[in-house]
Order: structure tokens, then C-alpha cells, then sequence
């Protein structure tokens, strides 16, 4: 299907958001350090949710071919839903890491990227690839995983909490707002330190009204800024 003038234009400045994010690069602006890695098959890459918010879709399927089968964590969300549930607790954050796969890198590989207006390369884990949920998982997981037993260690933190990590969407909760904060303040610091950034629209709270005053205050001094939903 041939795209309209106007999603032509979208297509076009998709691709240029991610070549001046340096995730891909026409072939004269491969970097030095790329020499010498294997070049997988080119993978089509084209515009998708035309009536809604259009995004790039790559076809991985014959990079996922010759990279050969891969595992992942089977993960439950009905498990952490549940433990949501049942842990009742007056303090829930939630935040999403985006671009997460686009985050973590290959090695030894360069993938090629067939589109419209050039082909162009890329070293990150692109959405769709053989292995991508695994790498998020290992990845961003092992670092909100010692974010959260470092958090822990600490001789003041006395009242229990919950973390909870599906893919790139995390959540912390538990009975005390000043825990609940200051654990959400340090693990999303610790993304940061490896560049995995968080958008504010997809961060999150919901707290109980008799704890907004302390939420707001514990907030102000951390100087975090989270929109809040009472219950």
C-alpha cells in the first residue's frame, strides 16, 4: 500500500528521530567501532496504526532466522496483579521506560534496516528481534533488581515493600509513603545512570487522601514531580 504525502512525512521524520539518536546510521556514518561485526540480513521496515498514532515496525523475521532461537522469562502478570491485591497497601508507583528495547545493544552484530529512503544500521536490540524480551528482561531487570536489595540493606528502611518488573513497566508499592518514595527515587536513578530514561506520562500514583500532604512534601524534597490518583 502506497502511503499518503502526509504519512510519507511521518515515515521520513520517524526515521530521522532514531538517526539523531544515533540508534541507526546510513551506511557512511557507521561508526569505527562497528568494524569487523557480522551483518545480518536486512530487515523491511514500514509504517503501521496509520489511523492512529503511526509508529516503525521492522521485519525481523530473517534476522531472527539466522540469529537462531531464543528464551525468555515466563513471567505471570496475574501473579503480580495478585500480589498487588493482596499486600493492600496505601502507596503504589508505577513508571514506564521508554524506548526500553532500543536501550539495550547487540554485539558482534550490525542489523540493516531496509526502508523507504535508504537502508540504513543499527547495534540496538530493535523492537521484534529474536531475544529482545530476554535482553530487556536480564538487562534493565538485573539493574532495578540491585537498585531494590541495595534499597533494602539500608539500616533505616524498616517497613516492608513490594517491586514488581514486567518488560519495561515497573511497579513499587507498599504500606509506607516515605519508603515506597525514596525506593522509587533511587531505582529510577539507577536507570538513569545506564540510560534507561522514564517519561513522565507513564509515571504514576496512587496513594490514600490522608497521606497527600506527606506525599507532596516527601515528593518536593526529593524533587520528583508525580501526577496522583486518590483513591
Amino acid at each position: 500500500m502506497k502511503l499518503s504525502s502526509e504519512h510519507q512525512a511521518i515515515y521520513g521524520k520517524l526515521i530521522e528521530d532514531f538517526v539523531q539518536r544515533q540508534w541507526w546510521w546510513s551506511e557512511q556514518d557507521i561508526p569505527d567501532s562497528m568494524e569487523g561485526r557480522q551483518r545480518l540480513p536486512e530487515s523491511p521496515c514500514f509504517l503501521t496504526q496509520l489511523t492512529r498514532k503511526p509508529r516503525l515496525v521492522v521485519d525481523c523475521r530473517a534476522v531472527n532466522a539466522a540469529l537462531g532461537r531464543a528464551s525468555s522469562l515466563k513471567i505471570k502478570v496475574t501473579a503480580q496483579l495478585l500480589s498487588i491485591r493482596a499486600d493492600g497497601s496505601s502507596c503504589l508507583l508505577t513508571a514506564d521506560v521508554q524506548q526500553a528495547f532500543y536501550r539495550c545493544r547487540v554485539t558482534n552484530y550490525l542489523i540493516p534496516l531496509l526502508t523507504a529512503v535508504g537502508l540504513y544500521f543499527s547495534s540496538r536490540v530493535i523492537f521484534g528481534l529474536n531475544g529482545g524480551a530476554g535482553i530487556l528482561q536480564i538487562g534493565l531487570g538485573e539493574i532495578v533488581d540491585k537498585a531494590v536489595r541495595s534499597f533494602a540493606n539500608l539500616k533505616w528502611v524498616q517497613k516492608a515493600f513490594s517491586s514488581h518488573l514486567y518488560m519495561d513497566d515497573w511497579t513499587a508499592h507498599g504500606s509506607d509513603v516515605l519508603t515506597i518514595l525514596h525506593l522509587f527515587a533511587l531505582t529510577i536513578y539507577c536507570m538513569l545512570l545506564f540510560g534507561f530514561a522514564s517519561q513522565l506520562a507513564k509515571v504514576g500514583a496512587i496513594i490514600q487522601p490522608k497521606d497527600r500532604a506527606l506525599f507532596d512534601s516527601v515528593c518536593a524534597n526529593l524533587r520528583m514531580n508525580i501526577p496522583v490518583l486518590e483513591e
